[in-house]
């Protein structure tokens, strides 16, 4: 049974690094929903969870090279600043 093997050294760090995460009972506290509302409502929301732009660099430092061109207004959704969804993309029409 996979289930009962024991997981690398590696993901133990990991999940151990990572924490358990908010309680049912925080995320009531501090947003005023519960979990299931407050995932239907990122299911909407622009910029919220799988909503975002691909290729945004609002997570971590950008230094050197990117942050010189982020900077510039480059990123994942380009030189205009709209934000608009880049991804998935858009089918083309054949």
């Amino acid at each position: 049974n996979s289930t009962d093997k024991k997981k690398s050294l590696y993901r133990r760090y990991e999940d151990k690094k990572r924490g358990p995460g908010p309680t049912d009972e925080d995320i009531l506290k501090y947003t005023g929903k519960t979990r299931d509302q407050l995932n239907a409502w990122a299911e909407t929301q622009p910029g919220v969870g799988k909503n975002q732009a691909a290729g945004k660099i609002s997570v971590g430092p950008a230094s050197g090279f990117a942050g010189e061109a982020a900077a510039g207004g480059l990123g994942g959704w380009g030189a205009e600043g709209t934000r608009k969804m880049k991804f998935p993309p858009e089918k083309a029409v054949v």
